[in-house]
């Protein structure tokens, strides 16, 4: 049994995620899923670990106000994915917060699947306009894929091993 962890932080990643939750089902129907989502995919059987409003803030403005909550459901999800142990890590949207839980993950040795280098090299001309800083992802180790050109946005993901 596959067990997969999903963090989805806006509506747009809670619907990206019930739409993977249908498709892995489909593939896997002894899949399990765990983590942080919305209502799609609470519909799906995801029990999220917190409401998504919760780290769905943008701005200082909307940040600000509501540090403390955003670091108290960081330092949840890394204690939920440590004890939880998922086969995989999947994280859709909210770069902010997903990038601060791995960060802590690996500073408690949690090891991440590796990407060839030749992939980040090839980031700027596959995904031109993406607007995030190549060597930030080659040291973190995070992949990135969409269509921000076209409007399609972007997926950050995060495979551990």
């Amino acid at each position: 049994m596959a067990r997969i962890a999903l963090i989805a932080g806006e509506a747009s990643g809670d619907q990206l995620g019930g739409w993977l939750m249908d498709a892995l089902k489909a593939k896997r129907p002894d899949v399990t899923f765990s983590g942080i989502g919305g209502p799609m995919m609470e519909q799906r059987g995801l029990t999220s670990l917190f409401p998504i409003r919760d780290i769905n803030l943008i701005g200082i403005t909307e940040v600000l106000p509501h540090a403390f909550k955003i670091k108290r459901r960081i330092r949840e999800t890394v204690e939920f994915l440590e004890r939880e142990q998922p086969d995989v890590v999947v994280s859709i949207d909210s770069p902010g917060f997903v990038l601060r839980v791995l960060k802590k993950l690996r500073a408690r040795g949690i090891v991440f699947q590796d990407s060839p280098e030749t992939y980040f090299d090839l980031i700027d001309k596959r995904l031109p306009g993406h607007g995030h800083s190549v060597e930030e992802m080659r040291k973190r180790r995070i992949l990135i894929d969409g269509a921000p050109e076209t409007g399609g946005g972007l997926l950050l993901q995060i495979f551990t091993a």
